[in-house]
């Protein structure tokens, strides 16, 4: 089972472990310059594999998606969930986003949730990173932003805030919902909002 793939600006990039777990760990990666064409197909064929409805003999997971939203010069945006014991990860720091539903792919579902959650119209969301975790696989998207939190109406959880890389890193583990951590400190050491054009 590929337990990671990550799409950067110009490469496409899978880890890939037969097991899910241990020694056996292969790194591939597609340069989109260099071959387009069969970037393109490896894509492709990819995210038909990630998205199709067959189990492929796997036990098939839950699909989430979360979108990390971004704030010069290192702010992410996290929402202090709702403390209430009937619900997962109560009172704990969390990434917006949600479940997919039946019939949606992953991008319809986070526009979806931004705008039940936070009223927010998302723009064109960039896919940093499919991660796959024990109770799911989660699409997490990634966008700049310029919104004051101050003027954003939450409809769920109890607060929303911004987080430093330093902010982030300081959270115990038991302080932050779904291993998001792991995402964010990636998202950090990935820096994705760089222009690496410019350098």
């Amino acid at each position: 089972m590929y337990a990671n793939i990550t799409i950067l600006d110009n490469a496409f990039m899978a880890f890939y472990d037969s097991t899910g777990v241990g020694d056996h760990n292969v790194s591939l990666l597609f340069n989109k310059d260099s071959e387009p064409s069969g970037y393109k197909n490896v894509e492709e064929e990819f995210r038909r594999t990630w998205e199709a409805e067959e189990d492929y003999g796997m036990i098939r997971k839950k699909k989430g998606v979360s979108i990390i939203f971004f704030r010069p010069p290192d702010d992410v945006l996290l929402f202090l969930r709702d403390n209430k014991p009937d619900i997962p990860c109560p009172g704990k720091w969390d990434i917006i986003g949600g479940n997919v539903e039946v019939g949606e792919t992953p991008v319809q579902c986070i526009v979806r949730e931004i705008t039940e959650e936070i009223e927010v119209n998302l723009d064109t969301p960039t896919l940093f990173n499919v991660c796959d975790f024990d109770d799911r696989l989660e699409y997490t998207y990634w966008q700049r932003t310029t919104f004051s939190i101050d003027e954003v109406p939450l409809h769920e959880g109890q607060e929303l805030r911004w987080f430093s890389e330093k902010d982030v890193r300081s959270l115990p583990e038991d302080k932050i919902a779904f291993d998001f951590k792991t995402v964010l400190l990636d998202f950090f050491a990935r820096r994705p909002y760089v222009d690496k054009s410019s350098s």
